[in-house]
Order: C-alpha cells, then sequence, then structure tokens
C-alpha cells in the first residue's frame, strides 16, 4: 500500500500570552506592556502531526527591531493537532515597542518554518501563517522612568536629565513608556 500526501500542514492559530498578571500596565486600546523579567510565549497550533527537526523562531517586530521567541516545545492531541510553543524571557537589551507581526518571503513570522514537517516531509505552509492568525496585543517597554524626589513643598526638585525646578512651580510628571514604576 502506497500512501501520498502531498499536503502541507496548516497554521490555524497563533496565540501570544505571558507570564504574570499585566492588567495594571494595559493601555485604553488593550495592549499589555511587558517589562524587563517577563516571559512572552506565542502558542501556534497546526491542524496536523508534525515534528520540529531543526531550531525555528517566531520573529515579531518590536518598534522598528526584531525580537526572536525560539522553540521552546511541541505536544500532539488525541485530534491529530500540534501545539507548539515559542517563548522568550524579555531581557533589558530587547528591541523596545508594539509588537506587530508581517509575513513574507524575506521576513517571515516563523523563521524555520520549513524545519516544522508532517510525517510524509511536507514543510509547514508559509501562506497559512499571517498577521491574522495571531491574537494578542503587546508591546515591550524595560525602559524605566526617572525617579523625581520630593522631600517637602520648600525645597527644590530635582531629576536625572531635567533642569532645576523651583518650589511652588506646578510639575506634571509623565513618561512616552508604559513601564510602571511609582514616583516617591
Amino acid at each position: 500500500k502506497i500512501m501520498i500526501d502531498g499536503i502541507a500542514p496548516q497554521v490555524t492559530g497563533i496565540t501570544l500570552s505571558h507570564d504574570a498578571d499585566e492588567d495594571k500596565n494595559k493601555d485604553n486600546d488593550g495592549t499589555i506592556w511587558l517589562k524587563e523579567g517577563r516571559k512572552l510565549t506565542a502558542t501556534v497550533v497546526v491542524d496536523d502531526k508534525v515534528s520540529v527537526q531543526g531550531s525555528p523562531v517566531i520573529r515579531v517586530k518590536a518598534g522598528d527591531n526584531n525580537l526572536d521567541l525560539p522553540f521552546e516545545s511541541i505536544s500532539q492531541d488525541e485530534d491529530g493537532k500540534t501545539t507548539i510553543i515559542f517563548a522568550k524571557k524579555i531581557a533589558s537589551t530587547d528591541a523596545q515597542g508594539k509588537l506587530t507581526f508581517t509575513n513574507t518571503d524575506s521576513s517571515p513570522i516563523i523563521y524555520g518554518y520549513d524545519d516544522i514537517k508532517d510525517s510524509f516531509g511536507n514543510g509547514l505552509d508559509k501562506n497559512s501563517i499571517t498577521s491574522k492568525t495571531v491574537t494578542g496585543n503587546y508591546a515591550v517597554d524595560t525602559i524605566p522612568p526617572a525617579k523625581f524626589t520630593i522631600k517637602n513643598k520648600a525645597e527644590i526638585i530635582k531629576y536625572p536629565g531635567a533642569t532645576t525646578i523651583s518650589a511652588g512651580t506646578s510639575l506634571t510628571a509623565s513618561h512616552s513608556g508604559n513601564y510602571q514604576t511609582p514616583v516617591t
């Protein structure tokens, strides 16, 4: 009996998640901002039983730079689907910004997608991997804001990288990112 399977496995979804309750670091649009030390996970579901034969990574854009999530594990269910986990602990040196996905020949979402194959040697269908298959709204911000020190109303307020502000001057503190550090 000869079996021929020329159908490439399809990605049916990619879900982003994180390792901690980051709701306090959520924007009005639902973006969850991850700081250094948090783990970002991409769970990829494939419609067929596949194996990983190399070292694929999920590549996302963080601002204008790449952030790679390396392959971590694989599991298969009785329905014939495969779940592949890619994960990375966010480091202070990682790219900053909102995470976005593009899938082109020169820049696929899964680098090494052809290392993910079914039992007949068919590589993962790159065209099934699109930004529309990705759920989760994340960004990376590992740069803490400057700390302000206010000793009392009569003293002068000083903070790193700014001019001196005399007592009685109105002051509004802000930060361009969403890293949450209390003002003291």
